[in-house]
């Protein structure tokens, strides 16, 4: 087979002077009956719990973002236009990712949110299988006298751990680092100057590349990474394939996206600097946001004893992935939860490499011993990716939100109520509960949007004096205008059977008055004209509830 030899490179002596590791398969399989069972047992429960943790998935409602993202490529496959009658921040890779669950819904009629949990939880499985192959082959060619068993073990079932059990399953966040771990892991066998077969290592940058495109602020951290490469490896990193391979895809997605949705750069980018810029945080003092910091700090901790007392290409590697996440997280700024999930993630993933790397540089020489650690290593790796990435929604702690009494299930029940549920118009800052109500009703969206996050960063400050004062028509933007004149043709169009305000309109309250949706289109004569066609029909939680006569 053809490989490729980034060439070689210096071992460190803290290296040739390991302990004595014997293949991975020698460590279970060896006479010892206790020990054997004990790290067999660890195995199998690090092998059980994800994959039944990822069946309660399946009953479980999925993420808000990820459902919106999902409607939006089954409309595109049905034959409406991205960025046209489809509009919405992300570039184009993510729904065309999402293209696949749509087309296993046409094929086989599995409805589309679980054939989507169905392509995630395969791709992890995947992704899974190439780490734990490329650290079981990096232990057998390390041999006796050196690391590699623990890590081999325990790195995977961390990583089977934290892809199958996020409550944000299907997240940009997620897709990244499903998609971008083997890449991390062959960048330490790059390091360590280990020849792999090319079309792996082709087949790895291709994924890597698709999984930091998913965001631009991803890119960050594959710049972090090959830096580090270049500066150990010098010349030798400009001959290596796997980063001109991640450069030319990126650089056909580029083109792409130009060529083929020319709206996006003419229209999307422009709108999404303005105003998509303004909403949530949009500052780095989420650094300090309490759901993040502790991240934060543990990585910085692991980093440390990185450093300090591990030494490993591959906790190096880790490190420097989790660090790369933790500033995408502070860049984008906004403070919500799932844009710290990837960061999380390589929390866990880092931690799991460090413990091995210890355990395998300071810890018993004896295979008895090592078989024991291992299986307490292997618990406690379980142990820590729970409380890391699973603390506060684990699906069984989703599930009630289908029921009656949750904001979702009260929406699905609504839509479902209706005869005629064939579209459906909210007007809300919110894209939750709205999505995934959709995803699991079959209804369709009287709106391009997901959401009115362009009038929240219109209107997101408020005058110098007095209330909120809507925008003259001839003095909107654009963008506004855009908005404006869409919703009301939308109304008129579509004739949802119900329409949905929010009363909690995501703006800030201005001299005691807070922004209101309704009064807002109904400045629009076709809006106004149409919505005479509706009576209230019910008010719960946040909502005003119109229903068609």
């Amino acid at each position: 087979m053809t490989t490729y030899d980034p060439g070689e490179v210096g071992r460190s002596r803290s290296i040739d002077s390991g302990i004595p590791a014997t293949g991975w398969r020698h460590l279970v399989t060896a006479s010892d009956l206790t020990g054997r069972l004990a790290l067999a047992g660890a195995i199998a429960v690090g092998l059980a719990v994800p994959l039944i943790w990822v069946a309660a998935q399946f009953y479980a409602p999925i993420d808000h973002d990820t459902g919106a993202i999902l409607y939006f490529s089954d409309r595109w496959w049905a034959g409406e236009r991205l960025y046209v009658d489809l509009i919405d921040v992300n570039p184009p890779l993510v729904f065309i990712l999402g293209l696949l669950p749509v087309l296993i819904r046409q094929w086989t009629g599995l409805p589309e949110p679980a054939a989507l949990i169905a392509c995630v939880a395969a791709t992890s499985i995947l992704s899974t299988f190439v780490v734990w192959r490329l650290l079981a082959w990096r232990a057998g060619q390390l041999g006796r006298g050196e690391p590699g068993t623990l890590t081999s073990i325990l790195v995977p079932l961390a990583l089977l751990f934290a892809l199958l059990t996020p409550g944000e399953l299907g997240q940009r966040e997620h897709l990244m680092v499903v998609l971008t771990v083997p890449y991390v892991v062959l960048t330490a066998l790059r390091l360590e100057g280990r020849r792999v077969p090319l079309v792996i290592a082709l087949g790895i940058a291709m994924a890597a590349a698709a999984g930091f495109a998913l965001k631009p602020f991803f890119l960050l951290v594959p710049a972090l990474i090959e830096l580090f490469v270049l500066w150990v490896r010098r010349g030798q990193a400009l001959r290596d394939p796997v980063p001109w391979t991640m450069g030319a895809m990126w650089a056909a997605y580029v083109g792409l996206t130009l060529l083929a949705f020319p709206e996006y750069g003419d229209v999307i980018l422009p709108m999404t600097l303005e105003f998509y810029s303004r909403l949530g945080d949009s500052s780095p003092l989420v650094a300090f946001n309490r759901g993040f910091l502790p991240i934060e700090a543990g990585i910085g901790v692991l980093a440390i004893v990185t450093v300090l007392m591990v030494r490993s290409r591959l906790c190096q590697t880790l490190a420097l992935f989790a660090i790369g996440t933790a500033i995408t997280t502070i860049v984008q700024g906004k403070g919500w939860s799932h844009q710290w999930l990837h960061a999380d993630l390589a929390f866990i993933l880092l931690g799991a490499a460090v413990l091995a790397a210890a355990a395998e540089r300071y810890g018993p020489t004896d295979i008895l011993r090592q078989r024991r650690l291992g299986a307490t290593l292997a618990i406690s790796v379980l142990a820590f990716s729970y409380v890391a990435a699973n603390n506060d929604q684990p699906p069984w702690f989703r599930v009630d939100r289908m029921g009656y009494d949750g904001r979702l299930g009260r929406q699905i029940a609504l839509v479902d109520a209706e005869q005629n549920k064939d579209h459906f118009l909210a007007l809300s800052p919110g894209i939750y509960p709205f999505f995934p109500m959709v995803n699991y009703t079959g209804t369709r969206m009287a709106s391009p949007y997901m959401s009115m996050w362009v009038l929240q960063g219109v209107y997101k400050y408020c005058p110098a004096s007095g209330p909120q004062r809507f925008n003259p028509v001839d003095q909107m933007s654009a963008a506004e205008r855009r908005v404006y004149d869409t919703v009301s043709d939308g109304l008129v169009m579509h004739k949802p059977t119900l329409v949905v305000i929010d009363r909690i309109p995501g703006m800030p309250t201005c001299d005691g008055k807070v922004f209101d949706y309704l009064a807002y289109f109904m400045q629009n004569s076709k809006f106004a004209a149409e919505f005479m066609n509706y009576d209230m029909y019910k008010v719960f939680d946040r909502y005003i509830v119109y229903r068609r006569r």
